[in-house]
């Protein structure tokens, strides 16, 4: 049980032990019989999925939350300080981002992948977000940016990033409503 948030971070040289999943993303390796089967099961869903993002190294963070800001600066006309702000709402400082553990991914639908899109809270209201929203928790996956968990998480609701945490521990957060922090703080608390 990795817990990696604001608090809990990554030093810049942790890689874990990677193996390429679609669309040529990567996962720790543990993880790839699990994601494989709730691939699997969504597509026999009608809810085919797509990795849009999985293992990002610290220098990846880097980069991600440098273009985030930029953006923000530009398209908005935001300071670096306040464009910073605005981007750590939903972009993990470096070694504070799960895509570092290899044990998160940032799911796509097909046509967004085709149409070269990247994630939005629309996912959500997908065939493959409603499906994943009911069904991750049983292949070991959790959403791990709830709508109701920025207290906790400190990031907003991300309908797109799911995290894996083992099939118990899934279970256990799915059913009772909870962060991934609120679980570790419950499990430790006993």
């Amino acid at each position: 049980m990795l817990l990696v948030n604001v608090n809990h971070r990554l030093s810049s040289s942790f890689v874990p032990n990677l193996t390429s999943v679609d669309n040529n993303q990567r996962l720790d390796s543990r993880v790839i019989s699990s994601y494989d089967k709730l691939t699997a099961a969504a597509k026999a869903a009608g809810a085919e999925l797509v990795g849009g993002s999985g293992y990002r190294s610290y220098e990846q963070q880097v980069s991600v939350l440098n273009r985030n800001i930029s953006q923000l600066e530009s398209s908005k006309g935001l300071s670096y300080a306040k464009a910073k702000q605005t981007a750590l709402k939903t972009v993990n400082n470096p070694g504070a981002s799960e895509h570092q553990t290899g044990l998160a991914m940032d799911f796509l639908t097909p046509s967004e992948i085709q149409a070269g899109s990247d994630v939005t809270q629309a996912f959500a209201k997908t065939k493959q977000g409603k499906w994943l929203a009911k069904n991750s928790w049983k292949y070991g996956w959790i959403l791990r940016y709830p709508k109701d968990g920025k207290k906790y998480t400190h990031i907003s609701y991300e309908s797109w990033h799911y995290r894996y945490v083992g099939k118990k521990a899934a279970k256990y957060i799915y059913h009772h409503h909870l962060t991934l922090e609120q679980y570790v703080k419950k499990i430790k608390n006993k």
